[in-house]
């Protein structure tokens, strides 16, 4: 089996399995994949650190109170790995190595394999960290996103504004992967978004929570075909280039 992991020094993960866990969802989760890494024949240092780096990424999704899988969104993926970025080492006082980091993403990303393979759940992981320089974006917090939600009016541009932000911030979307969205590609009875023009290729579902597809369905039903009805795009969900000009003006 191919080795998922990045050729780094064995670090000592001891403090990685005694993160306490408190969901029995999570606790269950992390020995059925156990389990599974083990019955597929994966990699012994997979075998090994998989499990632990869960553990970590599900600790820190507790301390955000998420307890269940179908909470976990690829911004709270991101979120955790830019939480990594930032860590001091305690063993060496120094920030975690790239390597390191890229460990637990890439355990992530087996944990969601494993689960569609096996529990039909989809957790979308698809995110990348480069080697390279580190991602100089400044990342919004909760005050700065509830004040653009706040800003959302009622009418035709706030609720498509706050579509936009539903699937930009909520879900976690590239800008070309939510202009390319088709009314088609939206499964409403199950929460599920077929995202067609992903980068790389790379075609996914990626789930809805519930307040984003909510504020979909609105904007959707009430405002969408007659906005696109004369543009000749009826099946788009949003315009060409989506922008939130007004609201951020307003901030």
């Amino acid at each position: 089996m191919k080795e998922h992991f990045t050729s780094t020094s064995r670090l000592v993960t001891g403090s990685l399995r005694c993160l306490p866990i408190k969901s029995v969802e999570f606790q269950v989760q992390i020995k059925s994949f156990k389990q599974w890494l083990r019955v597929f024949g994966f990699a012994d240092a997979t075998n090994y650190y998989s499990p632990a780096y869960l553990r970590s990424f599900f600790h820190f999704l507790e301390g955000s109170n998420i307890h269940q899988i179908n909470q976990i969104t690829n911004n709270q993926i991101r979120l955790y790995i830019y939480y990594l970025a930032g860590k001091i080492s305690d063993r060496t006082g120094r920030k975690l190595s790239q390597n390191y980091i890229l460990n637990h993403l890439n355990a992530i990303k087996l944990f969601s394999r494993y689960l569609i393979k096996n529990k039909g759940q989809i957790v979308d992981a698809g995110i990348r960290f480069s080697n390279g320089e580190r991602d100089s974006r400044i990342w919004l917090g909760k005050d700065e996103i509830k004040r653009l939600y706040d800003k959302c009016v009622l009418g035709k541009q706030g609720d498509m504004n706050r579509a936009i932000l539903g699937l930009y911030y909520g879900m976690g979307l590239r800008r070309m992967e939510g202009i390319g969205i088709d009314i088609s590609d939206i499964q409403w009875h199950n929460g599920l978004i077929y995202i067609r023009h992903a980068k790389l290729k790379q075609e996914r579902y990626v789930p809805m929570i519930q307040a984003v597809q909510r504020d979909l369905e609105v904007y959707n039903y009430r405002y969408r075909i007659s906005i696109f009805k004369r543009l000749g795009r009826i099946r788009d969900l949003l315009s060409s280039f989506p922008k939130m000009v007004d609201v951020l003006q307003e901030m």
